[in-house]
């Protein structure tokens, strides 16, 4: 049985991000070794079709799982086109991109967020970094989740 087909904006290049939820755990469709019970994943456009839902990119079929093993589909986001910025800007406002993190520097980034500074801009000024990379840096010392 064919439920038809939906393609976003009426163009099937545009991406999203469909999350799913499943009745039970399933393979992971980036890792075949992981068990999930819901999954976010970029696509151009949905069909239904022969009780699968069927996730595209472009006219590619990009992952289908069966109907009876879904539990909720939503439409997460819709990417916004944008410019990349100039590396040698990005550098100016923080100087130390690319560069390792010192024992010293996590030393100081969890004595400040400790002590209540946890705005990721601030800090970001604070160590030259970009604020993503304060937060990963924060994730991998345990304080916050990614």
């Amino acid at each position: 049985m064919s439920y038809g087909s939906l393609v976003l904006m009426g163009v099937p290049t545009v991406r999203a991000s469909y999350r799913i939820s499943f009745t039970d755990f399933i393979a992971d469709p980036d890792d075949e070794d992981c068990q999930r019970r819901a999954a976010t994943i970029s696509a151009s456009r949905i069909t239904f079709a022969d009780s699968h839902l069927i996730l595209w990119v472009g006219d590619m079929e990009r992952v289908r799982f069966p109907m009876e093993a879904i539990k909720s589909v939503e439409v997460v986001q819709a990417p916004v086109s944008r410019q990349r910025e100039d590396p040698d800007q990005l550098r100016a406002r923080y100087p130390n991109i690319g560069e390792p993190w010192s024992r010293a520097d996590d030393d100081k980034l969890l004595a400040l967020y400790r002590a209540g500074q946890k705005d990721h801009g601030t800090l970001a000024g604070e160590f030259g970094r970009q604020p993503g990379t304060i937060r990963s840096c924060l994730a991998k010392l345990g304080w916050e989740r990614l």
